[in-house]
């Protein structure tokens, strides 16, 4: 069997990646106007196909591809080894023989989609996107494993390999040949809409569509304790000068008090209390 979508996502976007960098080298090879990104600067295929320590980090990337659009691949991947699986392939069997076997076996056929648009835009291919390949041949790969029948019929694992294959060069040659001029990443409102332009029936496309993971629910942001970080500190009690004010007693005004002592400014002192002259005095001002 084919693995599942999500094991292979992150090898059909690295490979998609780039075939997409393949294509921008052969456009800039043509390329008259003025050179945007420098190699020095911006990822480029030159830099992605060197080895590991040699590549160059820290290079910006041109673009991004969304993870919907790797879900969309690895869909179509998918589709492709369940159609294949409802034919029966034989030796002298050809790319045309077996589309046409694929297009009788299956109502919606999304492997005749994906041959045809390889075999319509192949000769469009420059020269670097036209020998670009995944150097780990992991989806050649995955195809073997999937299809154990054919393990002895290699050219006919050949075929189904080398379709997918420049299914992908034709999707990278289509998006390079936009964003090259209307500078975007690659996202999954994008890829559908271009492969709705390339001729896919749109039950097709809303196949497509549903087949996307649901997106895992935003975290409730916490919240914070009601009165506890947003209520302003509390300044403390200024006791009159020859009182000592309690260590540990928090200043709270009474609930029941009818009259309120006059605001203090921040920065005015608060002006030290009369020496008391007698008890009559200071009992009321004690009630102050």
């Amino acid at each position: 069997m084919a693995a599942k979508t999500g094991v292979y996502e992150k090898q059909i976007g690295e490979l998609f990646n780039r075939f997409i960098y393949a294509a921008f080298k052969d456009i800039s090879r043509d390329w008259n106007g003025v050179e945007e990104f420098s190699p020095a600067l911006w990822q480029n295929y030159d830099n992605l196909i060197k080895a590991k320590d040699d590549k160059s980090d820290g290079l910006k990337n041109r673009f991004t591809i969304a993870i919907d659009v790797k879900q969309f691949l690895s869909f179509l991947f998918n589709k492709l080894i369940e159609e294949v699986r409802n034919i029966k392939m034989v030796e002298g069997d050809t790319v045309t023989s077996i589309t046409r076997n694929l297009v009788e076996a299956n109502a919606e056929c999304f492997s005749a989609y994906m041959f045809a648009q390889g075999a319509k835009y192949k000769d469009s291919f420059g020269e670097t996107l036209k020998s670009a390949s995944d150097p780990t041949r992991y989806f050649h790969n995955q195809i073997t494993g999937a299809l154990p029948m054919y393990v002895g019929a290699p050219i006919l694992i050949g075929i189904i390999s080398t379709e997918f294959e420049r299914y992908l060069k034709a999707k990278a040659f289509i998006v390079a040949k936009l964003i090259w001029y209307y500078k975007a990443s690659v996202s999954g409102e994008l890829f559908l809409g271009l492969t709705a332009t390339t001729g896919m029936s749109q039950v097709m496309l809303d196949l497509i569509q549903c087949s996307l993971r649901d997106k895992p629910p935003a975290k409730p942001r916490a919240k914070k304790a009601a009165g506890a970080a947003d209520a302003p500190a509390a300044t403390p009690a200024t006791a009159p000068a020859g009182v000592t004010a309690p260590a540990t007693a928090a200043v709270t005004a009474p609930a029941t008090a009818t009259a309120t002592a006059p605001a203090t400014a921040p920065n005015e002192a608060i002006p030290a209390a009369a020496p008391v002259e007698n008890d009559a005095l200071a009992d009321v001002l004690a009630n102050v």
